[in-house]
């Protein structure tokens, strides 16, 4: 799927501790996890990942890539963004 087929939609993104979303990425139902690595010449790497549990949409933030279970899929995005 290109950018240009991605369609903003309305929601709420709960921002959770790395420890926390791999917690959530070892239950049985998580099988995507959308990835994106920004970084600059003033700024730390971030990684920040995304990923829906039970219906809701849980994200985090981290300066190291974190384990992803090899089962899960794992989805480059050139940036993720969240509704303010």
């Amino acid at each position: 799927m290109s950018a240009s087929l991605a369609y903003p939609v309305p929601g709420a993104a709960a921002l959770i501790d790395p420890v926390l979303f791999a917690d959530i990425l070892s239950k049985a139902d998580a099988r995507i996890v959308v990835c994106s690595m920004r970084s600059s010449w003033l700024t730390a790497t971030t990684y920040e990942y995304l990923t829906a549990y039970k219906g809701l949409i849980f994200y985090t933030t981290s300066t190291t890539p974190l384990e992803v279970p090899e089962h899960i899929e794992i989805l480059p995005a050139a940036h993720i963004f969240l509704p303010s």
